[in-house]
């Protein structure tokens, strides 16, 4: 009987567990059922173990029983770049969310915050800036902002982790609000449509840019012309935006929402540019030219353009098919003493005319000698620049323009001769050595308004033609903020650029990697994972910086993306150059070749690591401290300062405060 009993015994629990519904086939043992993982004393140091992950199971203790299903496991940050669905601007490398259990870092279930609601658009009441009209406010949802899914009618859902701290412990999650990285709500500027910035700013903001940089054109009447002078551009052709866009200036696409204002306004307008577009030479200026300078310039319809030194950088094919006049494509640049070929007027003029309004307007332009000694371009022609004015003036002259417009690439000091040469023969004059910030008001030598524009397109200078002998200039300095839209056109031909780096690549660029005077002592990059397992304290406060979401910001956050942008990846990734634009030996080459040097992580202030983590791993002591010391940076001095300012400009960062920023940062440990 006994021996029926042991037999019948398993066929009836089997039997119960079948009607319990629990079939074998759906149930997985869970890691504590099995042997526990064996630890090789000799781990790889650059496959470290996040300290922010589930912990490895070390030993045998019994778990609860779960039940999984055939599903894989979320991929580790670094598997791939996964989109954000719940938050676009959470870093696609942030951890996957699955609680911690059976550890001194235990994270319970995040109670649902402010960032787990569906998001309301927070629009900028400043809208334009003419006269006394007021700001408007609109409150529409932006039209891509993300479609938050419906909870069920009966049963509310379940609090959710938020997503931008899911991989945090909780004694710090409650930190979070005071991260200024951290988004809080989308911030659009106002429109009567939804507007659409290059970046969107991560948190709320109350900046103002009327109150902060004035109205325009008040009490303007309209003008018999409008003149607006830009120049000095240098490449800028967007704000940066990684932080306080909303306080930055400039950006041709804001240009072009100005220009259509002054056009809604019935005001006839005549655009001129000083010239120097570019920043320097290469494949990516002549994309940048090609597809966002001269595309925008043709849409603002600017129809004279001084010939400047940084286009002299443009190889002879380029100054060619942007500077000579063909049948049916007249061009824009001009220049009186540097010609591209020949001085021939019939293929360059030393001149150019337009007239709009009834006002016929004359340009001029030269560039000094200071500017032209570096010129090694022998289809570059060039001559004095006093002397060439005083042979082509009397043909000036006889065009009677009604307006006369001066440029001259220079330095003060040439700039000022050749105005003391020429007295009275200009009603406006452009100097290239001018201020960053052009003046509220104008200064004038003798009859010549003296015209500065400021740099890299921050801001652009109207001039109104009136008839009328009390008041027949009028003068506004614009600050091309954050009142204007970003103009859709232009921004169409920013994607286009950049689609066209994507599609080229970094090494067709002539991205080349430079050598880095610390790897003799520092060795490789190896990526802010691998200093996970010594220096976990340290590496908790990287993760919930906004550095670890540095590359999310060109990603996600710009638009359009800069991922392929050289001139943005410099300060969003370890191991480039920012002065350069430009990866150092073993820095980043790309999201899938060197995902480990995604972010601003360690080793953009700590320098590469390499050496460091290998001698923590099986050095002696004095290996040890050795290189400890060659990644150890202090506050002593400004050196932590500076390495900061090279990506935390004011082009770049114009809210930045180190002594304010560093705490958000700073991180120091015991032993150190």
């Amino acid at each position: 009987m006994d021996r029926i009993r042991m037999h019948t015994l398993p066929l009836l629990l089997l039997f119960v567990s079948l009607l319990l519904g629990c079939p074998e086939s759906n149930t997985k043992p869970m890691p504590s059922e099995t042997a526990a993982p064996s630890v090789s004393p000799s781990i790889d140091p650059f496959v470290p173990r996040d300290p922010l992950d589930a912990p490895q199971v070390t030993t045998a203790a019994p778990m609860p029983s779960v039940t999984k299903t055939d599903q894989e496991p979320p991929a580790t940050p670094f598997d791939a770049a996964q989109p954000a669905a719940e938050n676009p601007s959470v870093n696609s490398f942030d951890m996957p969310q699955q609680p911690v259990t059976g550890t001194a870092m235990e994270t319970p279930e995040s109670p649902k915050t402010v960032l787990d609601e569906p998001k309301q658009s927070t629009e900028n009441p400043a809208v334009v800036s003419f006269g006394d009209q007021q700001p408007t406010t609109a409150s529409e949802e932006p039209k891509n902002s993300i479609t938050q899914p419906e909870p069920p009618t009966t049963v509310p859902p379940p609090p959710k982790p938020d997503p931008a701290f899911s991989d945090i412990p909780a004694a710090i999650a409650d930190e979070k609000k005071d991260d200024p990285g951290i988004p809080v709500t989308e911030l659009r500027f106002a429109d009567s449509s939804s507007r659409t910035t290059n970046h969107e700013p991560r948190t709320t903001s109350t900046y103002d840019p009327i109150a902060a940089n004035g109205k325009y054109f008040e009490n303007w009447p309209k003008p018999k012309l409008l003149l607006v002078f830009t120049g000095f551009m240098n490449g800028y052709v967007e704000p940066c935006g990684c932080a306080g866009i909303e306080q930055m200036k400039g950006g041709l696409s804001r240009r072009r929402t100005f220009m259509k204002e002054l056009a809604a306004k019935g005001w006839p307008v005549m655009p001129i540019d000083a010239g120097n577009l570019n920043k320097g030479f290469g494949l990516q200026e002549e994309y940048k030219y090609s597809f966002v300078i001269d595309e925008s310039l043709r849409l603002m319809d600017y129809g004279i353009v001084g010939l400047g030194n940084r286009e002299l950088l443009f190889p002879t094919e380029v100054l060619i098919l942007y500077g000579i006049d063909v049948p049916g494509s007249p061009k824009r640049y001009t220049s009186a003493n540097v010609a591209v070929l020949d001085f021939d007027p019939t293929i360059w003029k030393p001149f150019r005319t337009e007239t709009i309004g009834g006002v016929k307007v004359g340009v001029v332009s030269v560039i000094g000698k200071s500017l032209l000694q570096d010129v090694n371009n022998p289809d570059i022609k060039q001559a004095d620049a006093v002397a060439n004015l005083q042979k082509i003036l009397p043909d000036f002259e006889k065009e009677a323009c009604d307006q006369r417009v001066l440029i001259v690439h220079g330095s003060n000091a040439e700039f000022e001769k050749i105005l003391a040469t020429f007295p009275n023969k200009f009603d406006f004059a452009i100097g290239s050595d001018g201020p960053a910030e052009p003046p509220a008001q104008p200064n004038w030598d003798k009859n010549t308004m003296l015209v500065e524009v400021g740099e890299k397109g921050k801001y652009a200078i109207a001039v109104g033609i009136y008839d009328d002998a009390d008041t027949p200039i009028r003068y506004q300095r614009i600050a091309l903020d954050s009142r204007f839209a970003n103009d859709k056109d232009i921004m169409n031909a920013m994607q286009f650029y950049q689609d066209q780096l994507k599609s080229t690549g970094l090494s067709k660029l002539g991205i080349k990697p430079i050598p880095n005077g610390r790897t003799a002592t520092n060795g490789i990059y190896v990526g802010s994972k691998a200093c996970a397992d010594c220096h976990e304290p340290s590496y908790v406060v990287w993760r919930k910086s906004g550095h670890a979401r540095a590359w999310n910001t060109l990603a996600n956050i710009s638009k359009p993306a800069r991922t392929f942008d050289p001139e943005c990846i410099a300060c969003h990734v370890v191991g480039w150059s920012p002065a350069e634009f430009l990866p150092y030996e073993n820095g980043f080459m790309g999201e899938k070749e060197t995902p480990q040097l995604i972010d601003v992580g360690c080793e953009s202030c700590h320098g590469p690591g390499e050496k460091h983590v290998t001698a923590e791993k099986s050095g002696d002591d004095a290996t040890k401290n050795r290189f400890r010391k060659a990644v150890r940076m202090t506050l002593q001095g400004n050196t932590t300062k500076k390495l900061c300012m090279e990506c935390h400009d004011g082009d770049n960062s114009p809210d930045f405060d180190f002594d304010k920023y560093w705490p958000k940062v700073e991180h120091k440990e015991s032993s150190e």
